[in-house]
């Protein structure tokens, strides 16, 4: 029954993604400007899906679960697909777009498993297969962890409940992911100020949830090696009086 539920949800999904496709066809049909824009858009759809396949390790199973409308998305507001970098840097939204697809389909899953289970949060997302609305392989779901137990009604707000733990597809031109019921939080893998604030965070992890003085004190927590010159930069902009990571989060609301 869960199987027959999951084909008849991907069916809908399917018709509708090609409803909306349809429709938008219909209304550039008299209009030249907006049909050659569509054009453009498939011409690049088509390149990035022919370099992809070029670049396999540049691929996620999450990509599985895009419809053509978001393959679209990925290269509408960017520039013709025509260095190494330009690739890249299309591939990385694309996945981008999965992976937040991916946490929509999850979030729906908990729900469903909380009705199911007393309110519990599952020990682990693989629990969750039987509760997704459509078909997802278990490779997608082995690239993420669950952060938090108890109850779904529990759940610390705003914090993070699941996240990607899977590494970068891309060291250069990628983002990681943390998940709360309603909110996301992502990264840039290769951006200092970003690989420093999150260093920032798990430095405070261990200790007692203050914030590393100096970029000695944060070297071992980051995720790939930064300058401590620019890391020290990071660090300066902390206000002033801000020890804690609580209090630097307060600052945010």
């Amino acid at each position: 029954m869960n199987e027959l539920l999951r084909l008849r949800s991907e069916v809908g999904r399917a018709r509708e993604n090609s409803r909306e496709l349809s429709q938008l066809k219909a209304a550039i049909s008299n209009d030249s400007g907006i049909n050659a824009t569509l054009k453009s858009w498939s011409v690049r759809a088509a390149q990035l899906k022919l370099r992809l396949e070029q670049m396999p390790d540049k691929k996620i199973p999450e990509l599985e679960l895009l419809t053509d409308k978001e393959w679209f998305d990925a290269v509408k507001s960017g520039k013709p697909l025509e260095t190494e970098a330009d690739f890249r840097k299309a591939l990385k939204e694309l996945r981008n777009i999965a992976k937040v697809d991916f946490a929509e389909l999850t979030r729906s899953a908990l729900k469903k498993f909380a009705v199911a289970n007393g309110g519990n949060l599952p020990a682990d997302l693989s629990l969750l297969q039987p509760y997704f609305e459509m078909p997802v392989d278990s490779s997608v779901i082995q690239r993420y962890s669950i952060l938090q137990s108890g109850k779904l009604g529990d759940a610390l707000r705003g914090e993070p409940l699941f996240a990607e733990k899977a590494a970068p597809a891309d060291m250069e031109y990628d983002s990681s992911y943390e998940f709360s019921m309603n909110g996301t939080t992502s990264w840039d893998v290769n951006d200092p100020k970003d690989i420093v604030s999150r260093g920032m965070m798990e430095f405070a992890k261990e200790h007692q949830g203050n914030l590393p003085k100096d970029a000695s004190q944060l070297a071992p927590y980051l995720s790939r090696q930064i300058d401590e010159g620019t890391a020290n930069k990071v660090l300066a902009m902390i206000p002033a009086g801000v020890v804690t990571l609580n209090q630097l989060k307060a600052l945010d609301k």
